[in-house]
């Protein structure tokens, strides 16, 4: 028994490292119930502070899920990438898939990782270009959620120039000109240009 984070950010849990159980509900008692990611199957699982309690249901035939590794290791890149937004994807990537253990990935092989030759490697679970790709975009999407958007035309610069406080640690005015008619923006201070 395993606890997740899903891709829109809710706790799952994973059972037998085959089956994705979402939160139902906390009882008064504190006995959680939860219930399996696909909603016409009747499994469920109860459990009391992290300990399993009780199984009940059978699982259909779609239930099984083949891409818990993956699943497990874009969630821990997203939340790598928004915690360290200079890190570069790839080396939040190959990080985690280091960490994880899930792919027999090394750093002298990964370039071929990128050229689609993991299968000579030896890798465990099916890990194809596509998938490398997929994690990239992932990373990317993850942060552009928390970064400003960028400007669209030289009015939504200069509006966003005058409206951030350039002040330097002397106190004084970093932004000499910010002109929207000829569209000229200097930054220095009267120091700098004293020299």
């Amino acid at each position: 028994m395993e606890f997740v984070i899903s891709k829109r950010g809710k706790k799952m849990l994973i059972f037998e490292s085959k089956f994705k159980y979402v939160f139902g509900y906390t009882s008064q008692t504190n006995v959680t119930r939860w219930r399996c990611f696909m909603k016409n199957c009747p499994a469920i699982i109860l459990e009391k502070e992290k300990v399993l309690l009780e199984t009940k249901g059978d699982h259909g035939d779609n239930c099984s899920v083949k891409n818990i590794d993956r699943q497990k290791l874009a969630t821990t890149c997203k939340r790598k990438a928004v915690e360290d937004i200079c890190q570069r994807p790839r080396k939040i990537i190959l990080g985690e898939i280091q960490l994880l253990n899930l792919y027999n990935i090394s750093p002298n092989n990964w370039n071929n990782c990128f050229l689609g030759e993991i299968n000579a490697f030896g890798v465990s679970s099916t890990m194809t270009r596509n998938d490398i790709s997929a994690l990239r975009k992932c990373v990317y999407r993850a942060r552009r959620q928390f970064l400003p958007t960028n400007p669209t035309c030289i009015a939504d610069i200069h509006s966003a120039v005058s409206s951030v406080n350039t002040l330097t640690t002397n106190d004084e005015e970093f932004l000499l000109l910010n002109d929207d008619i000829s569209n000229i923006i200097i930054f220095s201070c009267n120091t700098n240009l004293k020299m």
